[in-house]
């Protein structure tokens, strides 16, 4: 709870269980299979979202990247929540929703 203050009360008892059961495996498998992910990002043709958070409160992606990934993927929205760090959905939760439903609503069928 010390470190996430924003969380709701319902994150932590799952978060929590996950820590305890995931493998270190699966860090040394996503390591070594690790691409540029320029390469990837400009192979993309529909439109995606990211959303980003402050760098400094554990975000990974800089408004830098966020730029670069929009040169690379002309379909890429981007929105940052700057009250969130690197858990985006758990730290700024009504933001997120309402990014995502905005994202959705513009691409709807």
């Amino acid at each position: 709870r010390e470190q996430s203050p924003g969380w709701s009360d319902a994150e932590l008892e799952p978060w929590a269980r996950s820590k305890q059961q995931l493998s270190p495996n699966v860090a040394k498998l996503y390591l070594s299979q690790r691409q540029p992910w320029q390469g990837l990002v400009n192979r993309i043709d529909c439109p995606g979202l990211l959303i980003t958070a402050d760098p400094t409160k554990g975000g990974i992606i800089t408004p830098e990247m966020a730029a670069e990934a929009q040169s690379l993927w002309s379909g890429l929205q981007v929105v940052n929540l700057p009250e969130a760090g690197h858990n985006v959905r758990r730290e700024a939760y009504d933001g997120f929703m309402a990014a995502v439903k905005e994202f959705l609503a513009q691409h709807a069928q």
